[in-house]
């Protein structure tokens, strides 16, 4: 008898699909209601309000019924009905479906992952911002949660450049490591002065919370990228990041970014590394002019922003950094990277340090992608440890 029913509603359901969604969704809306003002309300009979019940269903018939049908069709169509990893993948799709705050602006396979770029509203910046993320093929499982890597880029990038150039897909694939790239500035915001010169202002936020009027309001990056983006991150992938095993590394200023967000916020990365990275900002054009610029003139608040002098206070778990510089670099030879600064730094108070000099390699992404692979290993044996 209640296979017959069941059969003959699969029958009507396949034949009228929107239809019998809308009776059904009607039809639970509105008995719901009436077990509402019986049991809980507890109104006699005849104080039951059929109106209101008959306004419940109504919804349920022309709003619910028919926008669960096209939900449930979109599922059926992208993910199937039958399987066993069918309901893990409609649990997933219903927590990207609650991703309210992010918007897909790019998705691209390589590699067996996907490369992807979203868009959200920052409230730390005051705008909207873009950051890429790669998702390595073993997401595809759905039972194991993975480690994670910020990428900070350099100056003039954006989230772009890193993700198109240094082919780090191929090792993010084979170790199985999400990767997440921020934008290096704010967008979309007009400051007098922002967009003058290539290193300061526009793609040039440093990777700093701005304490000088009027960059103070919106260029917060430092907040920004070890705050916000890092718990969106966590909580928008949560089904497939690992909050426990999260590292980070970056090229030039995005190198000062990665170092510097590590050794402020102990513990909240366990592994760095960094491509031709600005070691000591507060002795170099580069970092002068932006913390004069951020920051102010007083001196005692640049310190909070150079890797070179934060390390030798740095009382947090064990950590190694690593190094990589071309011998070749331009911004190497006129001194803006000094990474011989921060290596007798760390040697000071004993915190381990690599230094890779490549002889011949230059600033560009031809030499990140020639070490990237490196890299990846660095932070597996770290991450995956």
């Amino acid at each position: 008898m209640a296979r017959g029913i069941f059969k003959l509603y699969q029958e009507a359901l396949s034949r009228r699909p929107y239809l019998v969604q809308a009776i059904q969704t009607g039809t639970l809306m509105g008995a719901g209601d009436l077990i509402s003002q019986s049991f809980i309300e507890r109104k006699l009979f005849s104080q039951v309000d059929f109106a209101r019940t008959l306004k419940f269903s109504s919804i349920g018939f022309f709003v619910g019924g028919p926008a669960l049908r096209v939900w449930y069709g979109m599922l059926y169509k992208h993910i199937g009905s039958t399987g066993k990893m069918v309901t893990i993948k409609k649990i997933l799709s219903k927590e990207t479906f609650m991703m309210d705050t992010l918007q897909l602006v790019s998705s691209n396979k390589i590699f067996g992952g996907d490369q992807k770029v979203y868009s959200h509203e920052s409230t730390e910046l005051k705008c909207k911002m873009n950051f890429s993320i790669y998702l390595p093929p073993q997401v595809e499982g759905g039972d194991v949660k993975l480690p994670v890597i910020f990428y900070l880029s350099g100056l003039t990038c954006t989230e772009q450049n890193f993700i198109t150039k240094s082919g780090f897909q191929r090792y993010a694939s084979e170790h199985g490591i999400i990767v997440v790239g921020p934008d290096t500035s704010p967008r979309g915001i007009k400051i007098a002065g922002d967009d003058e010169s290539w290193d300061f202002g526009v793609s040039a936020g440093f990777y700093l919370d701005a304490a000088k009027e009027p960059w103070s309001t919106n260029y917060r990056m430092g907040s920004y990228l070890n705050k916000e983006l890092y718990e969106l991150i966590l909580k928008a992938f949560n089904n497939i990041v690992d909050p426990d095993r999260v590292g980070i590394m970056g090229h030039s200023m995005g190198g000062h970014g990665a170092l510097v967000s590590t050794l402020r916020n102990p513990g909240l990365y366990k592994s760095v590394s960094a491509f031709a990275p600005i070691c000591n900002p507060t002795a170099c054009p580069w970092g002068v002019k932006a913390f004069t610029g951020y920051l102010g003139e007083d001196k005692s608040k640049w310190v909070e922003w150079d890797a070179t002098e934060l390390v030798k206070k740095y009382d947090g778990p064990p950590l190694t950094l690593l190094l990589d510089q071309g011998a070749a670099d331009k911004f190497y030879i006129e001194k803006q990277l000094l990474p011989e600064n921060l290596v007798e730094a760390c040697r000071s108070v004993e915190v381990p340090v690599i230094l890779n000099l490549r002889d011949g390699y230059d600033h560009s992404y031809y030499y990140i992608s020639t070490y990237i692979g490196e890299h990846f290993d660095f932070h597996a044996k770290i991450l995956k440890a």
